[in-house]
């Protein structure tokens, strides 16, 4: 058999097969919006697959706090594939717990910040109180509101009816025997909040 010949078999051959897996099944797009909701809310969900779509929703309870687990599943010659999204749902009077990673401020002092986005924290979702979770008294900066915010039982109640979303600021300063670069008594990593939750939005400002 000529080269040619042979050349001319192998493309014979490969181009069916490419054309199979191309035929395969595919999550080409999935999002869930938003990605937490008071309860009773819905959500907006899109996707854009090839082959048949099959959308399953599984719930489960964390910490008192609801979880559904969307999966949107693609069908197709006897394969799937599929792509998971969680959407977490609050009750009012049931804490959201905000972890922020801290860096140094000065030599005496941690900052930690972060942006919630919108996508993620619906508007409907507002603050209520907000306690410290760290053991620590931090400074809490959000929404142009400044406010000292303990670990105590009472919360701080100065952010109430504002947004979740949006920056936030954490600050503290090093407890006695916190010392950086120390392995053994090295500060806090994350700064922690407890923030309560108002669902409807009733008294906030726009």
């Amino acid at each position: 058999m000529s080269p040619d010949r042979l050349h001319k078999s192998a493309w014979g051959v490969a181009v069916p097969l490419l054309l199979l897996a191309g035929c395969g099944p595919k999550v080409l797009a999935f999002d869930v919006q938003p990605r937490r909701v008071c309860a009773g809310d819905s959500v907006h969900i899109t996707w854009n697959v090839r082959g048949t779509p099959r959308l399953v929703a599984v719930r489960r309870t964390e910490d008192s706090v609801d979880i559904i687990r969307y999966t949107i599943i693609a069908e197709s010659h006897g394969k799937q594939a599929f792509s998971q999204m969680d959407v977490i749902t609050f009750t009012p009077g049931v804490p959201a717990a905000l972890a922020f990673s801290t860096d140094m401020l000065g030599h005496d002092s941690l900052v930690a910040r972060d942006t919630l986005r919108a996508a993620t924290w619906h508007d409907l979702l507002r603050v209520g109180d907000i306690t410290s979770d760290s053991g620590r008294q931090v400074l809490v900066r959000h929404a142009g509101i400044d406010g000292v915010v303990g670990p105590g039982r009472d919360g701080n109640a100065a952010w109430r009816g504002k947004l979740m979303s949006g920056p936030w600021e954490v600050r503290s300063g090093l407890k006695p025997g916190e010392v950086p670069g120390n392995p053994t008594h090295h500060p806090p990593s994350h700064l922690f909040l407890k923030v309560g939750l108002v669902c409807d939005g009733r008294g906030a400002e726009p």
